[in-house]
């Protein structure tokens, strides 16, 4: 039996971190995504839901600047995107988008296997 070198449990912070932009204000943003992000010192741009009370009350919750519209929050240059929604709302978000290649997704994948590859194929950046 080979040796197995136990599982890195920690990570060097990043030297350059990019801005993170929240999409969806949902309680996971409060309960997990925003608490990590400040225990690891993570630079967020802002926030973003289609409920504007709700990222209006995260954004004064957490200290952080909202977006009035997705388009002003896609616009923040050199992003990545967290998107914190259910699936369905996460494929029109990842189609023909301009942070199709910068996204992170935390959401149960469901559907086919043909979908799934698809929703792969986003993330990864035109030729």
């Amino acid at each position: 039996m080979e040796d197995k070198k136990p599982l890195r449990q920690a990570w060097p912070r990043p030297t350059a971190p990019l801005p993170i932009v929240i999409i969806g204000a949902g309680g996971i943003v409060n309960d997990a995504h925003l608490p990590a992000y400040k225990l690891a010192d993570l630079p967020v741009a802002g926030i973003f839901d289609i409920d504007a009370e709700k990222s209006t009350a995260m954004g004064a919750k957490w200290d952080i600047p909202t977006f009035k519209t997705l388009a002003d929050a896609v616009a923040t240059p050199g992003a990545v995107f967290d998107l914190a929604l259910p699936l369905p709302p996460i494929w029109r978000c990842c189609q023909n988008s301009p942070m199709a290649p910068r996204f992170c997704c935390k959401s149960p994948w469901v559907g086919t296997l043909l979908k799934q590859q698809k929703f792969l194929n986003c993330a990864e950046p035109s030729p």
